[in-house]
């Protein structure tokens, strides 16, 4: 599966920009947010990564 935007939107009284990515592993994440068409976006904006999961892989991630 690759990575993909699902959505996003802008709150703009704050300059804040989110948007909402599917993807398999955060290194496919990463590759999608080296495409030229994202790293344009990166130029002037910040970027924070911040990771959902289901509680279930986060269960699996514990018991490891």
């Amino acid at each position: 599966m690759a990575s993909k935007m699902v959505g996003g939107w802008n709150v703009l009284s704050e300059h804040l920009t989110v948007q909402v990515l599917e993807a398999p592993s955060f290194g496919a994440m990463h590759a999608f947010s080296m495409e030229p068409e994202n790293m344009a976006i990166s130029t002037w904006n910040t970027m924070e990564v911040k990771v959902a999961i289901t509680l279930e892989d986060t269960m699996k991630m514990m018991m490891q």
